[in-house]
C-alpha cells in the first residue's frame, strides 16, 4: 500500500512517501502549515498527487509516553483528514523523529550550512516524515 506519511508541527508538514510493496521510503517535501486553503486539503491535493493509497500521521508524544498539546494538535488533523477525505488514516508515534533526521543529516554531510536554512527549506521535515514512516512500516511488519 503506499502511504503518505505526515510529520506535523507548527510552521510545517513534512511529508514521505513509499512505494506499493512498502519496501522504500522517500521524502516527499514539505508543506507550509498557515499558507493557502485548509491543511488537511492540501494534505489531501499532495496525497492524490502522489498516489497514495493511505495517510500515516505521525503523534508527538513526549517521552514519557503522554500527549501534550502538539500531540492533541495531530490527532485533530488526523479527525479532519478522516471526516474529508476518502483514504484511510493511520497514527503512529513520531517521538524522536526530528533528532534521528538531524543525525541522517549530519552523517550525509547536510549540516555543513546554517541549520536554520535546513529548517525553512523543509529538507529536515521531509527526513523526519521518512524516518516516521520507515518505523511504522517496520511495526507493520513484525509478527
Amino acid at each position: 500500500m503506499r502511504f503518505l506519511a505526515i510529520d506535523s508541527g507548527t510552521v510545517r508538514c513534512g511529508l514521505a512517501t513509499c512505494d506499493p510493496s512498502e519496501s522504500v521510503v522517500t521524502p516527499a517535501g514539505a508543506i507550509e502549515v498557515g499558507r493557502g486553503p485548509d491543511l488537511a486539503e492540501r494534505l489531501l491535493a499532495q496525497a492524490a498527487a502522489l498516489q497514495a493509497e493511505a495517510l500515516l500521521v505521525g503523534i508527538p508524544r513526549n517521552m514519557d509516553g503522554t500527549e501534550g498539546p502538539r500531540a492533541r494538535a495531530a490527532h485533530a488533523l488526523a479527525d479532519r483528514l478522516e471526516a474529508i477525505g476518502p483514504l484511510p488514516v493511520f497514527r503512529f508515534d513520531e517521538a524522536l523523529t526530528s533528532f534521528e533526521a538531524d543525525l541522517r543529516l549530519e552523517e550525509a554531510g547536510g549540516r555543513r550550512g546554517d541549520p536554520r536554512r535546513l529548517r525553512r527549506t523543509g529538507r529536515r521535515d521531509a527526513l523526519a516524515a521518512a524516518v516516521l514512516l520507515e518505523r511504522f512500516l517496520d511495526h507493520r511488519r513484525r509478527p
